[in-house]
């Protein structure tokens, strides 16, 4: 599917260094198969904010939740960012993005892709008249059951942590997520 790149042809990349951006299993596995890079390379571990309605894994019985996210450089810029000659941005894996890149700056609203209310991008960076909603409908559809199955694994993981007694590390979990 053809993308209009809409807010992106003057891409300054300032939601690759605003936004938090977590990630489905779905997407660690899609992005460790197009890099071979293991995910510790990528992602990060972040407190799961009460409003943030992503399940967390834990560590520890009983302890905390956080969730997987990618990983930010010194600065706050993706991982995956590449700086460009006059301020531009762009994404260094965009063919392998997770769905919550794919999906920005959409959401579905009534079952129609529309422009999420948050974008920093600027009010009139992006227009659905010159965007594939088609493409960001089966991105949005995509995503919704990436996170049904991730939230299937962060059950598992978390009644394995609990019922093993033992504080697990990040790298475990992270390892987990390629065999899960």
């Amino acid at each position: 599917m053809t993308r209009t790149f809409g807010g992106c042809a003057t891409c300054a990349g300032e939601c690759c260094r605003r936004y938090v951006v977590p990630v489905s299993v779905v997407d660690v596995r899609a992005i460790v198969q197009a890099t071979a890079l293991h995910p510790a390379e990528f992602l990060a571990l972040r407190a799961v904010a009460p409003a943030v309605p992503v399940p967390g894994f834990r560590l520890e019985p009983g302890g905390p939740e956080a969730m997987v996210v990618l990983d930010r450089r010194p600065g706050g810029a993706c991982t995956f960012l590449l700086e460009l000659p006059g301020g531009h941005a762009r994404c260094g894996g965009y063919g392998h993005r997770p769905l919550a890149c794919r999906a920005f700056p959409t959401t579905l609203r009534h079952g129609t892709p529309a422009i999420r209310r948050d974008v920093v991008c600027g009010p009139d960076a992006w227009s659905t008249a010159t965007m594939d909603l088609t493409a960001y409908h089966a991105d949005l559809t995509a995503q919704r059951t990436a996170w049904a199955e991730h939230g299937r694994i962060v059950r598992e993981w978390n009644e394995m942590v609990e019922s093993s007694g033992r504080r697990h590390t990040g790298r475990e979990l992270l390892s987990h997520l390629l065999m899960a």
